[in-house]
């Protein structure tokens, strides 16, 4: 997260730095280069109180307990105060530290503020005490591991963003905006489907500890469901409106970055895959150096192919990178712990069909239509959709049942005549 806001205000930071001065001496990139690092030192401090925040937070602890309808209330109430304070705040594109600012408040501290409160009065039933810190000496190795694995997963996603910025001398700055532009939609569906399967993490801990194969089996079933509902029209939806869909979001100055969105959204289903069959069933497994060591390739895997896929293809070799390191990743994790049950099931193959019929449709508004973008985006989607629930609605198992049996009982009236 302090990542992706860095990248938000740094472009302002580097333009301000740009600007002449009346020195002569000093090498412009020099003073370039000292401009920038000064003019950005206090929005370095501001973002270091996102780290106390987010260790702070306590968030986990209603997580752990299935508290989600507090968490939900108090993210919904942070995302409505972060929006009423950049629309009453933010003047200019010259305020990236009140920006700064905002973000860190309503994206940590006010989170940890409540959340704490909330504890203290015993909203989760437990009452803080000093005693608990005896035990803590059996964290830190869990601890360990699991910052081991964020660094193991920041350089397998995010590498490709810097890689293009060292590969591109040429317009590094305009590709890195092309790609960041092309990675939002993506990235903010990521991050959802990753909310959605953080609600089963406590059970499926616990069901995986007591070897509950069955329940396990079940939550892995019922959440992926949702997920590929999710994952596969969106998918479809980024290959057909690419275009439309960067003009809208990032302007048209950004248009060149379609064909990055397209090969970047098939990610969501690595992400959908390795996050629940993978790191959760790792983590819960109690293989974390395992899993360690699998970020570790996929890396290496994603610098590499980064190196020769820039230089060749530029922003879309980068998201071609990524895609690759993904899917070795993928393949190696669910591999290892036999887990490609858990996700790609018969059942599955329902969403598949039903996404070819908003294919479909897609394919007929835009041959048959000539709307502006953003009509033409909201009719696809809206019939889309249509399709893509009366289709999964004919497919369901109960629905094949009842039209099965109707099937029998017309050949039985006709035999018996």
């Amino acid at each position: 997260a302090w990542l992706s806001n860095m990248r938000a205000v740094s472009a302002v930071a580097i333009r301000q730095a740009s600007k002449p001065t009346k020195s002569k001496s000093t090498p412009p990139s020099v003073r370039a280069w000292w401009i920038s690092a000064r003019s950005m030192e206090p929005l370095f401090l501001i973002f270091s109180l996102w780290i106390i925040g987010s260790g702070m937070s306590m968030g986990w602890l209603y997580t752990a307990q299935e508290r989600f309808d507090i968490s939900s209330v108090r993210e919904i109430v942070a995302k409505v105060l972060y929006l009423v304070l950049c629309f009453t705040l933010l003047k200019s594109s010259d305020s990236y530290f009140i920006f700064g600012i905002i973000v860190v408040f309503t994206g940590t501290v006010f989170t940890m503020l409540w959340n704490m409160a909330g504890i203290l009065r015993g909203q989760c039933g437990i009452v803080p005490s000093l005693r608990y810190a005896s035990g803590f000496s059996e964290c830190i190795k869990p601890i360990f591991f699991l910052a081991l694995l964020t660094i193991g997963s920041k350089l397998f996603t995010d590498f490709d963003i810097l890689m293009i910025k060292w590969f591109t001398p040429e317009d590094s700055d305009r590709a890195v905006g092309l790609y960041n532009s092309a990675i939002l939609l993506p990235r903010a569906l990521d991050g959802i489907l990753m909310t959605v399967s953080s609600v089963i993490t406590p059970r499926l801990f616990i069901a995986t500890r007591q070897r509950q194969e069955a329940e396990v089996c079940t939550l892995m079933n019922k959440t992926s469901n949702v997920l590929f509902f999710i994952s596969v029209p969106a998918i479809i939806t980024c290959w057909f409106f690419s275009g439309e869909m960067i003009g809208l979001f990032a302007g048209g100055d950004f248009l060149d970055a379609a064909p990055v969105l397209q090969i970047y959204s098939i990610i969501i289903i690595g992400v959908l895959v390795i996050t629940l069959a993978g790191t959760r069933t790792y983590i819960a497994r109690q293989k974390e150096r395992k899993l360690f060591c699998i970020l570790m390739v996929g890396a290496f895997l994603n610098i590499t192919f980064n190196y020769f896929f820039i230089k060749q293809w530029g922003i879309i070799g980068a998201a071609l990178a990524t895609l690759s390191a993904y899917a070795i990743v993928m393949t190696i994790e669910l591999t290892l712990e036999k887990t490609w049950h858990y996700i790609f099931t018969r059942d599955k193959f329902k969403y598949v069909i039903a996404g070819c019929g908003v294919a479909a449709v897609f394919a007929a508004v835009k041959s048959f239509f000539d709307f502006s973008p953003a009509v033409e985006l909201t009719v696809a989607i809206g019939a889309a959709g249509v399709v893509y629930v009366a289709l999964l609605f004919l497919m369901k198992e109960s629905t094949i049942q009842q039209v099965q049996d109707k099937m029998q009982k017309v050949l039985a009236k006709k035999k018996r005549q």
